[in-house]
This record gives structure tokens, C-alpha cells and sequence, in this order.
């Protein structure tokens, strides 16, 4: 019996690794072997015509139709370079409430409102400091989102910028299937998933959750800040 091979939507090449591929580091081989479409990846989205994307991400994959938050890519190439064996980098992710594009008002308007306090949305992580994964990667990108169990049974998040965000929504989502769970406890769990070092795929994905689970729009300028916190 031969080798089980899968076909990299990002070089296309066939590549015997399922988590990142041995050719060109995509993560989007995760695609083809759960059988999700990755179609969206390549082909523009008119939805994105009139928004700022991050341009180089169309250069390395062709024709790369999927949004993504300008800047990330940056902030997690910064994140995987500053990784050592003994650090625990993590890019912080935040709406910029201060951009003019978020403040279309402009003076007044920031003249009679409250100071932002540009309250951190998700966490951006180096894969061998959770602790969740038996191999992560290294350098490697990772993220957890929890889930708590509220009074009616339910589990949500409330981490974000709103709260008590369904689990559900969440996994109406067809990228859920390339999280692991893990049960932290009776009433926490954790949607979890190690992205390796192909910063521009994490970049995607990110920006995905960003916008259809924590119901970010795409015209807001989002902020990174990224720490040792060993």
C-alpha cells in the first residue's frame, strides 16, 4: 500500500504532510485532508473590493482571494522570529479604537468620548508554551479560545469584545473541524489549534474568526503588541 498523499491548495504540490506542507509550509493542506473547499482561499471575494487588505499575501499562493487584517501577518513573522527555547512570545489582537477610519467623527467626537481602552480580543501564541500540544511546532503559532459553561448549560466565550458568544456559533464555522477540543474541566472547554510557522495562513485564519465568531467588521483597524511573557 502506497503512501497517503494530499494535494497543498497553496503550491499544489502532493504532500504527504496533513499539518504543514513539506514544500511550502502551508497550513491549508489541513483543507484538503479534512475535505473542506479551499476555494475562497484563491478567488477574489467581492465582499473585500472596497476594504484595506493585507496585499502581500496575495503574492506567495497566487491569487489569494481570502481577507485578512492588515498588519497581522507582520505582527506573527515577528512573533516565530523572536521565539527561543526558553521564551513565551504572544501577539496581542485588538481593535484600533483610535484610527480615524474607526472614528469617522474625527475631533469632536473624540474630544467628548471616553479614552478606548482597546480591550485585547485573542491571543496569538507560541506553540511550545501552552502546554495543550504533544508535538507543537517550533517556531509555531498557536491559539485557544475557551468556552465556559453558564448557568443554562450552555458553553460560550466571553473573552472577546462581546460577550457570552455561543459555542455554536463557533462551529458553524467550517474551519471548527481543524481545531482539537480539550476539556479543561466540567466547565471550561478549549477549541485549540497549533498553526505552525506559515504566518500568512495563520493570518487568514485569524482574521476569519475575527470577523464571522467575534463579529469584527472588516472595515476596523485592528492593533498587535507582541511580548515575552516568560
Amino acid at each position: 500500500m502506497g503512501m497517503e498523499v494530499t494535494r497543498c491548495p497553496s503550491c499544489g504540490a502532493s504532500t504527504t504532510n496533513f499539518i504543514n506542507c513539506e514544500y511550502c509550509g502551508s497550513l491549508f493542506v489541513r483543507y484538503s485532508h479534512a475535505g473542506l473547499n479551499a476555494d475562497e482561499i484563491f478567488k477574489p471575494n467581492p465582499d473585500t473590493a472596497d476594504v484595506s487588505i493585507d496585499q502581500d499575501l496575495k503574492k506567495p499562493f497566487g491569487n489569494f482571494g481570502g481577507f485578512a487584517f492588515g498588519g497581522l501577518k507582520e505582527a506573527f513573522d515577528k512573533n516565530l522570529s523572536l521565539q527561543k527555547q526558553d521564551t513565551f512570545i504572544v501577539t496581542d489582537v485588538f481593535i484600533d479604537e483610535d484610527s480615524k477610519q474607526n472614528n469617522k467623527q474625527g475631533f469632536i467626537k473624540k474630544l467628548f468620548s471616553k479614552p478606548a481602552s482597546n480591550p485585547i480580543i485573542i491571543q496569538i501564541v507560541e506553540s511550545t508554551g501552552m502546554g495543550y500540544f504533544d508535538n507543537p511546532s517550533f517556531p509555531g503559532l498557536a491559539i485557544h479560545i475557551p468556552f465556559m459553561k453558564g448557568d443554562n448549560g450552555e458553553f460560550s466565550n466571553e473573552t472577546g469584545p462581546s460577550d457570552d458568544i455561543p459555542l455554536s456559533k463557533f462551529e458553524k464555522m467550517k474551519e471548527s473541524v481543524l481545531f482539537e477540543t480539550r476539556d479543561a474541566s466540567d466547565d471550561c472547554i478549549d477549541k485549540i489549534i497549533d498553526f505552525g510557522n506559515d504566518s500568512r495562513g495563520s493570518a487568514y485564519l485569524v482574521s476569519k474568526l475575527l470577523v464571522e465568531f467575534f463579529g469584527i467588521s472588516k472595515i476596523k483597524k485592528i492593533k498587535t503588541t507582541t511580548t515575552d511573557y516568560s
